[in-house]
């Protein structure tokens, strides 16, 4: 199910909620994601905002996102996408090199809608998934760069039944003007630091999927294969979970 109004949205599966929301700046801040949260039909601010974090000044030497918000950075936040230019300091969800040279993306908020999630509803014929009893339900948050005059889509796909949500984005240029798109991505996620391994599955011709795990540090590791495709050598699925987690307790979240 769905819960969104355009200042908060819920996605909530069986077991699972994942929730963020619409700053005043308008960039979009996740607040969680995890194990089912109990919240109302139509939440509002003061349902969840034990999961916001509070911001009454930007921290130590932080870059303000513009002068008319002194107590946001974006480095200080969790965001549901990246970008280059106003003091966000992740690797970045979109890069795009625009006419004029410059890398700064400012996407925010303008709008958002709600969809049955169908085989027919996939992004032309790019691979996707539906659900054939037609329960599944689509989210699609729209931001545009003002600056420039792009859009981008970022569509979240609940599969209640399979505790699954599946992202994806589009970005549509209405400048008339050439950009180069370097990066887009499919789904960015912050946690809060914690104690995390990081669980890949690696091997070769007839022996797959051998198990590596990688204790979450101070750092960058990558799940990647220089082949172009998914196979025996290199398996893209991965798993975050708690040092304490086991086959059969424990918090894990896995992508593919």
């Amino acid at each position: 199910m769905i819960k969104a109004d355009g200042h908060i949205f819920v996605l909530e599966t069986a077991h699972t909620t994942y929730c963020f929301w619409r700053m005043e700046t308008g960039h979009l801040e996740h607040l969680y994601y995890g194990r089912h949260l109990t919240l109302p039909e139509h939440p509002a601010e003061r349902d969840v905002a034990p999961l916001m974090e509070k911001h009454t000044f930007a921290p130590g030497n932080t870059n303000l996102c513009d002068g008319e918000h002194p107590a946001f950075s974006l480095e200080d936040m969790r965001l549901e996408m990246s970008s280059y230019g106003k003091g966000d300091i992740r690797e970045p969800f979109v890069e795009i090199v625009h006419a004029d040279g410059s890398t700064t993306s400012d996407f925010r908020y303008e709008s958002y809608e709600i969809t049955e999630k169908t085989a027919e509803t996939e992004n032309g014929d790019l691979p996707g998934a539906y659900d054939e009893k037609g329960e599944a339900q689509r989210l699609s948050v729209r931001l545009r760069d003002h600056s420039y005059d792009l859009v981008l889509e970022l569509h979240y796909d609940v599969y209640a039944e399979c505790d699954a949500i599946v992202r994806s984005a589009v970005l549509f240029n209405e400048s008339g003007e050439t950009v180069r798109l370097n990066r887009l991505m499919s789904t960015q996620i912050d946690f809060d630091p914690a104690e995390y391994v990081f669980t890949t599955f690696t091997g070769a011709w007839a022996r797959e999927m051998h198990r590596s795990d990688t204790r979450m540090e101070a750092g960058k590791h990558v799940n990647a294969s220089y082949t172009g495709t998914s196979s025996s050598r290199a398996n893209p699925f991965v798993m975050i979970a708690k040092t304490d987690t086991t086959e059969d307790t424990g918090e894990c979240y896995g992508c593919n």
